[in-house]
């Protein structure tokens, strides 16, 4: 798969910047009196004015089927995506369609807008951008570098631990209670590694803690043989989630959200296994994914 670039072709007109704002503008007015449908939009400026490419998406195809390990040819300096969402009001929980465009350039400035049906704006310009998934998307398609990640691998190994502990004990009484069954559940172990295996994910920096994604995504993206079991479980693991030229796409960022987002949110899982489980087993859950807590930190807690 080719690498995306993020150098910029010489352009007349006005900046990638100005460009994304005024466009995202009269795209979502313009979505907004026509309605309905999703598209990916790709865009750049020169002599004669803005240049504009439109791909409408199926019904049921989500524009990140679309972006995800796309390489935007370099003409192009802008990238988006223009969808008709439901705004809810918190006030009276009504509900309101409204138009919804996020747009990226090359420079990595993000534009977004949504109007109401009314063409009332429903988040003020020059707010705080939009992140996420999409985005990052968007900016990989680009090469343009994604935010960093904001939680550590632990999330997801523990998220994806409890999604496995969830779909085994959910069915019925005849499943995997005790704590030590439920930790054979952990995928790892499933590769045949040792609990002492999983622990150390608690422990390795290069594994567990924030720098943690880089060498996870760089073992994603490798085609070679494995050279130890601990690398062949944690390729079974992440394989099914992100492929490997998908990894080598993306960057640490991106890799780190498509991951963690792959799985329900970790607060919501807990929930289920303590619904699920005898309070002390649940108890033994919470615990064994509570991260390590540091000296400094429990002498503040004193």
């Amino acid at each position: 798969m080719p690498h995306p670039t993020c150098l910029v072709p010489p352009v007349a007109g006005p900046r990638p910047g100005e460009l994304i704002e005024l466009l995202a503008e009269q795209l979502a007015t313009a979505h907004r009196r026509t309605g309905g449908g999703r598209s990916v939009v790709r865009a750049r400026s020169g002599t004669d004015g803005v240049e504009l490419a439109l791909r409408s998406l199926p019904h049921g195809v989500h524009p990140a089927d679309v972006l995800i390990g796309q390489v935007v040819p370099r003409r192009w300096t802008v990238v988006g995506v223009v969808a008709t969402a439901t705004a809810h009001h918190l006030d009276d929980q009504s509900l309101t369609p409204a138009a919804l465009v996020v747009l990226v350039d090359r420079d990595g400035h993000i534009a977004h807008r949504v109007e109401a049906g009314d063409g009332a704006e429903l988040v003020p310009a020059g707010g705080v951008p939009p992140s996420g998934r999409l985005v990052d998307l968007l900016l990989r398609s680009l090469g343009c570098p994604t935010a960093a990640p904001d939680v550590s691998p632990r999330q997801f190994w523990a998220a994806l631990w409890l999604d496995a502990v969830v779909a085994e004990v959910a069915p019925g009484p005849d499943t995997p209670r005790t704590a030590d069954e439920l930790l054979a559940l952990h995928p790892l172990i499933g590769g045949g590694l040792t609990a002492e295996v999983v622990d150390a994910l608690g422990e390795r920096p290069d594994l567990s803690n924030g720098p943690g994604w880089r060498a996870l995504r760089e073992l994603a993206a490798t085609n070679t043989p494995a050279r130890t079991p601990a690398e062949a479980a944690l390729r079974d693991a992440l394989g099914p989630i992100v492929p490997p030229d998908l990894a080598a796409w993306m960057d640490d960022g991106a890799f780190a959200r498509w991951l963690i987002g792959a799985l329900p949110p970790l607060n919501d899982l807990l929930a289920m296994t303590d619904s699920l489980l005898a309070p002390e087993v649940a108890h033994a859950v919470r615990t064994a994914i509570a991260p390590p807590v540091a000296p400094k930190d429990r002498d503040r807690g004193r």
